[in-house]
């Protein structure tokens, strides 16, 4: 045998040491519980493999994927991720929220589950906040998502149901030229300010609006082309409501667009706008809608097919547009001024509506055109009238201004309708005090008062989901609400607070960090249990049989039974729960302990629950891997459980156990009607 040569000696010598060095390094893992882990930079990690009970922190450029079904204490993002190729929120299992304290800023980015996450900062979906170029894709497919900051994408964003997205500042794509798109078929997305730069923003369903909290927004909608078939847009701009700056096709769906600042169009295209079906409502301070560069024929201008076609549209620009297609009868709604300025009438069939007139009530000033209204819309607010020496105190129903006020953004049309202006002998200085509901639920009218007087205060707004908080004179809502006590001698803007309404929040029991509390929050609110006391939830009790069936029979909206004969010689017309276990024997979901007994009061078993499940889906046949121990081919249970295991309905009690005797938590099955609602109803 040849002798090795020293260098390789050498080299061989330095490797084995480099290998003793590495295997006393420790794995990137946990001891048992820590309080706190931080994944080092340039580390990527899956959650499943940190302990439950931990903080976890992510540094520098760290990845990380949420794939797991624990429950963490907190996740904080503390850097600026400009690396990876992919960023995932992916949670599955137990709920949680997720804050991101930075700006993010990767290549694509999906949020796909059904958790809250707070992105605390902006959010870049490129290859850094610099780059305009044309990677980025943004989707949200499930999942509560609220972005404080600014959204900046490269290629693509697209929202489906059921995501529910709000964004504090606004949205911006840079490749207008390069086929960059905003796509929404479902979900909810709410922008403070507006969306800028994509080549195509196309709506097919879900609701968005544009300028919600940013009135300085110049644009709600900015894109090259506009498409919508279905949905719901709200777009409001200070210059402009909705431009587009090629062309717009609507074929169905509600559309609103706004301007709201001074010269602002609703809507503005250069070379067309195609309407073949939905609705279309267009209003801006100076133009409602405009075609402004387009010199062709009215029929290739304004493609619109139902309603008809407008006459001229040459530099056409119309003060209020509004076009629907429930309306079928012909009537002169709104004038079109060309380039020449020429008045041209009778330009769309439009319906008979309701007619609002304004009578001033012996008083001076200019009295405000009359409206035809659609059945069951508003009315516009109009100029309000002035005399010297008198004071306008708003509109009214009757001639002596007693009853309910006019409002405008929230007293719908029923019929023919005359409102009176309301008059009272002008103090030596007037002021108003204005309202201000920051985006959420319809703001009061405005207060006027003579100097040092005091304004009633009017009711309060309502949200869906939120709880309002009262009246402040600044806008952050900070210090105490207002006295509407204190007189007033200055012009000033009242605004309004919201506070998050937790539907559980009564439960001392019950936390926002326990596992359990959006499935109980849902159980709630979908009025499945109310609790076991006003106060209190019990999450950790077991139920019986009867009370399961109870949740069962509430979540499907209480049907009544058809079949008057009950089997079971335990159960009477007279119980509380009688009607439920009727209607779970008529669909077949339980067949009782025995021929003749249900018994209601024994506890219920976690094998029974998914039983129940499965049988009220109508059994159907499930094929997929078994990761239970505990549940063999041969159980009565062992099909439920698969059916429950495959439509995520459960995971088990460990990975490897499902422990089909133990008795069932309320809090494990409002889980498991929520995974078997929301699942199935998500298609």
């Amino acid at each position: 045998m040849k002798t090795i040569q020293k260098p390789f000696r050498l080299f061989f010598v330095l490797l084995l040491s480099a290998m003793m060095v590495l295997a006393m390094i420790p794995p990137l893992a946990v001891s048992a519980e820590p309080s706190e882990y931080t994944i080092p930079d340039g580390q990527t990690v899956n959650l499943s493999s940190l302990p439950s009970s931990a903080d976890v922190k992510l540094a520098g450029s760290a990845v990380i994927l949420i794939d797991c079904n624990k429950t963490l204490n907190s996740i904080t993002y503390t850097g600026k991720n400009y690396t990876t190729d992919t960023l995932t929120f992916k949670p599955k299992g137990t709920a949680y929220v997720l804050h991101v304290s930075e700006s993010v800023a990767v290549p694509n980015l999906t949020v796909d589950a059904a958790n809250t996450i707070y992105f605390e900062n902006n959010l870049y979906v490129q290859r850094s906040p610099s780059d305009h170029g044309e990677t980025g894709t943004l989707l949200f497919k499930n999942g509560e998502v609220h972005i404080w900051g600014d959204v900046e994408y490269g290629k693509k964003l697209e929202i489906s149901k059921p995501a529910y997205i709000t964004v504090g500042g606004g949205i911006n794509t840079w490749n207008s030229a390069t086929n960059s798109y905003y796509i929404q078929t479902g979900g909810t997305m709410l922008i403070g300010r507006g969306i800028v730069g994509p080549y195509t923003v196309n709506i097919t369903g879900g609701i968005l609006r544009t300028g919600r909290k940013d009135t300085s927004a110049s644009v709600g909608i900015n894109a090259l082309y506009f498409r919508m078939t279905g949905g719901e847009v709200e777009a409001k701009g200070k210059r402009i409501g909705l431009d587009a700056q090629y062309d717009a096709e609507i074929t169905g769906g509600q559309i609103t667009a706004t301007g709201t600042g001074t010269g602002s169009f609703g809507f503005n295209a250069q070379n067309y706008l195609l309407m073949t079906g939905g609705s279309f409502t267009a209003t801006g301070e100076a133009v409602g809608c405009a075609i402004s560069k387009y010199t062709g024929s009215a029929a290739e201008a304004f493609r619109i097919q139902a309603p008809t076609s407008i006459v001229d549209p040459q530099g056409a620009q119309v003060k209020k547009l509004t076009l629907d297609t429930y309306y079928a009868s012909a009537t002169d709604f709104w004038t079109i001024t060309n380039a020449s300025g020429t008045a041209q009438a009778k330009s769309v069939t439009f319906g008979e509506g309701y007619t609002v007139t304004f009578d001033l009530n012996g008083h001076g000033g200019t009295t405000p055109a009359a409206q035809t209204v659609k059945p069951g819309d508003y009315a516009k607010a109009v100029t309000d009238p002035s005399e010297t020496g008198w004071l306008f105190g708003g509109w009214f129903y009757t001639p002596d201004c007693t009853g309910h006020q006019h409002v405008f953004t929230s007293d719908a049309i029923t019929g023919n309708t005359t409102l009176y202006a309301k008059w009272t002998k002008q103090a030596s200085a007037v002021y108003t005090v204005s309202y201000n509901t920051q985006g959420y639920g319809k703001a009061p009218g405005n207060s006027v008062v003579g100097a040092g007087g005091t304004v009633t205060e009017p009711a309060p707004p309502t949200a869906g989901g939120w709880i309002f908080g009262g009246w402040y004179k600044d806008a952050a809502c900070t210090g105490t609400p207002y006295d509407f006590s204190t007189p007033v001698n200055s012009n000033f803007t009242l605004y309004a607070k919201w506070l998050h309404d937790c539907p559980s929040k009564n439960f001392t029991d019950v936390s926002e960090s326990d596992w359990f509390h959006p499935y109980v929050d849902f159980a709630v609110t979908s009025k499945i249990t109310s609790g076991t006391s006003a106060t209190t939830f019990s999450p950790n009790n077991t139920c019986t049989r009867a009370q399961t069936v109870m949740f069962l029979w509430n979540s499907q909206g209480k049907p009544e039974p058809t079949i008057t004969q009950c089997p079971f010689s335990d159960v009477k017309s007279s119980d509380w729960f009688y009607k439920a276990v009727m209607w779970a024997v008529e669909k077949g979901i339980t067949q009782g302990t025995s021929p003749t007994t249900f018994s209601p009061n024994d506890t219920v078993t976690r094998g029974q629950v998914v039983t129940f499940l499965y049988a009220m889906k109508g059994k159907p046949a499930v094929v997929v891997s078994n990761p239970f121990t505990d549940v063999q081919s041969g159980d009565w249970f062992y099909a439920p459980v698969i059916f429950a295991v495959k439509n995520n309905i459960t995971t088990g009690v460990t990975a490897t156990t499902f422990c089909p005797y133990d008795g069932c938590t309320r809090a494990q099955i409002v889980t498991f009607i929520y995974r078997y609602i929301t699942g199935f109803a998500a298609g």
